[in-house]
């Protein structure tokens, strides 16, 4: 989502409905109402055959690496994959 755009959301407190969420990127995808839970458990059932600590780094890629420049996030990046061998 453009910053322009959080920041409006953010400070405004303007609703904004299902569909309008997802073209802004606000959430990732949509389902049926009353299957949200089933849905999570089916994402959170795929993360989970990935191993701790592997979605652990990549967590911490992301989390850190998203405020740093290019060429520092990419070394993160590689340095966090290599500790997992």
């Amino acid at each position: 989502m453009e910053t322009g755009k959080a920041k409006a959301l953010f400070l405004t407190g303007d609703p904004i409905n299902a569909a309008e969420a997802k073209e802004i990127r606000l959430v990732d995808s949509l389902v049926s109402q009353g299957d949200a839970f089933i849905e999570a458990r089916k994402i959170a059932k795929r993360i989970l055959m990935r191993g701790s600590a592997a979605v652990a780094r990549a967590k911490e890629a992301i989390n850190e690496g998203i405020n740093m420049p290019m060429r520092e996030g990419l070394k993160m990046d590689a340095q966090l994959f290599s500790e997992l061998f």
